[in-house]
């Protein structure tokens, strides 16, 4: 539109400049008419021959292109012209329409002596000259006369106006025809260099906008858009790179929040280590999860727990390195490492294998509980990402393993490290609030008390039986399964809750333990070896009682039951029968 209308204007102007320079040229030419005109006239009047004169104002008609030549004598009357209808007619000069537009004011001199008549049908350019009164005039014309007469000169500008239409109207085609081929050629030149390349930035950002940050947008040429193409690459990828980043930081505390959120959900020692476990399986994807804790009384035994990428569950197994097999229970990491942990404290992550193996210390200021190793499946190796996220995670798994080792030493017994009493009967009244919440199959109580126990301190002292409980706290541990609870009741007496199981089942692990104990030799302080037994009673939840207090009681009698028959023994509460176990060589 702007360039039509710049177009439009340059050649009205041009067709204007050439109207005005025509009509000038026409104007002149008919003064030069006129003034020629004046000079014959001038000559014929001095020879006083007015049919001369007419008849040379006839041929000027004839061969120049004015249209009319009047004569007019001081009167106003039309002495002579070259149309016979105006001859003699009288021209008044106040109320003549082609003679006011000069005599403006009467008694005044005309304001011009030439103008232009548009009139529709021929527009024509008329001149006004005076005939001065000269002295060669002065025979006819008195000396006190200035002007002898005026000579009209009208010259037709019918042929300059066609002459302009024509021109008008091939200026306008022109102008058209160059319009439509600049518009065109510049309708090319934006759609190709501007419109294009903006719909492929559009393009682009749309791309963007939906989350393709490797969109790449290909502006050819030169030029503030083909920069405008290469900023936009660059931001996309700058975006990208944030947006990933962002992501990466948003997962991280993602799995941290998890982290914290599902090990505070339990201060158990041994359900912080299993919850770690699988958490970094989850959070890593790995071939194999190992965590390996310290014991707290022996450096040189520890307590793993695994998880294969195979296998939803998570192992158990104990390690001494007094152990001659150099072979571990899981072949994630050898003896060695043990050895290298212990006397080369790690201070921080560390890659092996090409980074397919991770090692990460657990410990909090100067506090070690041992570490964890991940392995990857195949050739794979960690990723960045895994690499900035193992710090976090060891120093919040540590801290938890810190909680609950404390928590740990609360609810445990220092002589045997079985649970302390406290402990039993909180526990034994969760299992009947779960009980009866979500129902089951409930629990059993194993009463256990060790045979003759009075006997060892007053024959070899308190220190020694306090040696021996500890012994039989070990041989617990040994032969119960994972999620067991055993308690020390009081004395030599030992309370043990084993949830999610029948009275028979029971009943087998009970003459499990009464074979392991009664088979075992007790070396102590250097005595001669000498072998214990044990008496256990069984109750069952809710088969024999309603809440704890009957569970005890009801445990305790089928206890005493047993001693009752002889010791080495276990009865089932209110059973009239109970069998025996094997003695091994065992004195009841």
């Amino acid at each position: 539109m702007i360039f039509a209308v710049a177009l439009g204007v340059t050649l009205y102007g041009m067709w204007g400049y050439h109207r005005d320079r025509l009509v000038e040229i026409t104007a002149q030419e008919a003064m030069q008419a006129g003034l020629s005109i004046e000079t014959g006239l001038r000559s014929a009047m001095l020879r006083n021959d007015r049919s001369s004169l007419q008849a040379t104002i006839d041929e000027l008609i004839r061969v120049t292109k004015l249209t009319r030549i009047n004569v007019v004598d001081i009167h106003g009357r039309v002495a002579l012209s070259s149309d016979p209808a105006m001859r003699g007619k009288i021209l008044d000069r106040e109320t003549d329409k082609t003679c006011v537009t000069c005599h403006q004011h009467g008694g005044t001199k005309p304001s011009r002596t030439s103008i232009l008549f548009e009139n529709q049908k021929a527009p024509f350019w008329r001149n006004i000259i005076k005939v001065e009164n000269r002295p060669a005039c002065y025979g006819c014309h008195p000396p006190t006369q200035k002007i002898c007469g005026i000579l009209i000169v009208d010259a037709s500008l019918a042929e300059t106006y066609s002459i302009l239409h024509t021109a008008g109207m091939r200026l306008l085609f022109t102008g058209l025809v160059a319009f439509l081929v600049v518009a065109l050629v510049v309708s090319r030149v934006i759609s190709r260099f501007v419109l294009t390349p903006l719909e492929v930035l559009r393009g682009g950002f749309a791309r963007v906008g939906k989350g393709d940050f490797d969109y790449w947008v290909n502006i050819r040429g030169c030029g503030e858009l083909a920069e405008m193409g290469d900023s936009f690459n660059i931001m996309s990828r700058a975006i990208g790179r944030y947006i990933t980043e962002i992501g990466r930081k948003t997962r991280e505390f993602e799995n941290l929040y998890t982290i914290v959120q599902r090990m505070s959900e339990t201060i158990e020692l041994k359900k912080v280590m299993e919850v770690a476990v699988n958490i970094l399986h989850e959070v890593v994807q790995a071939q194999c999860v190992l965590l390996v804790m310290n014991h707290e009384r022996d450096s040189s035994r520890f307590e793993m727990t695994w998880r294969l990428d195979s296998d939803r569950r998570c192992y158990w197994a104990d390690y001494s390195l007094a152990d001659h097999d150099d072979e571990l229970p899981h072949g994630s990491i050898c003896k060695a490492d043990l050895i290298k942990w212990q006397n080369e404290p790690m201070n921080g992550p560390a890659f092996e294998n090409n980074g397919c193996r991770a090692m990460l210390p657990l410990q909090v200021k100067d506090m070690r509980f041992g570490m964890i190793c991940i392995v990857k499946e195949g050739r794979q190796r960690f990723t960045l990402a895994d690499q900035n996220l193992f710090p976090a995670l060891a120093q919040h798994i540590a801290i938890s393993l810190a909680n609950a080792r404390l928590y740990n030493q609360a609810i445990t017994d220092e002589l045997t490290t079985l649970y302390t009493k406290r402990y039993f009967f909180t526990k034994a009244q969760d299992l009947i609030d779960e009980y009866r919440q979500e129902g089951g199959r409930g629990f059993c109580l194993m009463m256990v008390d060790l045979d003759h126990f009075k006997d060892v301190n007053d024959s070899y002292g308190h220190p020694v039986g306090d040696q021996v409980l500890t012994l039989v706290g070990e041989l617990i541990w040994i032969v119960l399964r994972r999620g067991d609870m055993p308690c020390r009741y009081g004395g030599e007496e030992f309370a043990i809750l084993l949830p999610d199981v029948d009275i028979e089942s029971v009943q087998s692990v009970a003459q499990r333990l009464l074979k392991y104990v009664a088979g075992f030799a007790f070396t102590v302080a250097g005595l001669p070896s000498f072998h214990k037994t044990l008496s256990i009673g069984l109750a069952a939840f809710p088969d024999h009682a309603t809440n704890v207090e009957e569970l005890v009681a009801a445990a305790d009698a089928a206890l005493y039951e047993a001693k009752h028959r002889g010791r080495n023994r276990v009865c089932i509460y209110n059973r009239k029968e109970c069998e025996e176990a094997p003695q091994e060589g065992a004195t009841p």
